[in-house]
């Protein structure tokens, strides 16, 4: 619900069909980054055999604002879908 409409009212302006299909994009991302880094957090060993999650949590999010940043001045329907498909994949990430 959320990101059509800022992506209709936003900087991007997209038409709101365009809008609906770059949310579904955004899913994707979503899960791909959610089984990725969800992985390679459980990989990471920390003492007592605990996975050390907060440093890949911190440079996930972190990362999440570049592509964000881009969408801001995104011209293109093509960089559109590339900056919410990597948006969402480091912020499907610290949800697993």
């Amino acid at each position: 619900f959320w990101l059509p409409y800022f992506l209709v009212h936003g900087a991007p302006q997209l038409p709101p069909a365009s809008a609906a299909q770059v949310a579904s994009v955004f899913d994707i991302g979503f899960m791909i980054g959610g089984i990725s880094l969800g992985q390679l957090s459980d990989q990471m060993g920390g003492f007592v055999g605990a996975p050390v999650r907060s440093p890949l949590i911190v440079a996930s999010l972190a990362l999440a604002l570049v592509p964000l940043a881009v969408l801001h001045s995104a011209t293109s329907y093509g960089s559109v879908v590339a900056s919410i498909l990597i948006a969402g994949f480091f912020l499907g990430g610290p949800t697993e």
